[in-house]
């Protein structure tokens, strides 16, 4: 997986970046006093794709990444397949973050 930058934006002090990795969206809003990062699926309603969480603690400088779990109950064998692929997936789009920048732990 590689993350593929699509799109910068520049307003005053303010940055917006677009990333994409595999079926994730990141963008990142830097200026002088903070960097916020928002992930979300490129494809609104891949039900199989978990949402990816990044935030911060007061008081740290780093930011914090979780994933969300859920439990589908009793899934056919093609349906748990893809549930495999999309926390595959997830995890694979967090390290990918983690590696990226240094401030998500």
């Amino acid at each position: 997986m590689k993350m593929n930058l699509k799109e910068t934006k520049t307003q005053g002090t303010k940055t917006l970046e677009v990333y994409t990795a595999g079926r994730y969206e990141l963008r990142v809003i830097k200026n002088e006093y903070y960097t916020s990062y928002s992930v979300s699926a490129i494809n609104f309603g891949d039900r199989f794709l978990p949402e990816i969480y990044i935030s911060e603690e007061y008081g740290s400088e780093k930011q914090y990444l979780k994933i969300q779990t859920t439990s589908y109950g009793s899934l056919y064998e093609d349906e748990f397949e893809e549930f495999l692929k999309g926390l595959e997936e997830a995890k694979e789009f967090a390290k990918l973050l983690r590696n990226t920048f240094e401030d998500i732990i």
